[in-house]
């Protein structure tokens, strides 16, 4: 925070290192266990393939094209399928 004051009340460069730094250790904690791109457990290809796999359902249920939905559109047909779900 005070690297940032620094910044703020000087404008040095110098302080902009500082405060990148600092992003990068705190980035660093918060990184997942797999991130590696080549590990086929990475976190981001696991996300990937669900949203895929999401995607798919949705399409069996009558929405072809659900990768191309907006958020809410998504969110909504999903509720929609749950719901019918309860009810049948």
């Amino acid at each position: 925070m005070v690297a940032v004051c620094d910044f703020v009340l000087t404008g040095e460069a110098t302080h902009i290192d500082t405060l990148q730094e600092i992003d990068s250790y705190l980035l660093d904690l918060a990184r997942p266990d797999i991130f590696d791109d080549g590990d086929p457990r990475n976190v981001v290809v696991e996300k990937q393939q669900r949203f895929g796999k999401l995607c798919a359902a949705l399409a069996d249920q009558g929405f072809p094209r659900a990768g191309e939905l907006t958020l809410f559109d998504f969110h909504s047909a999903i509720d929609y399928l749950i719901e019918k779900n309860k009810t049948d």
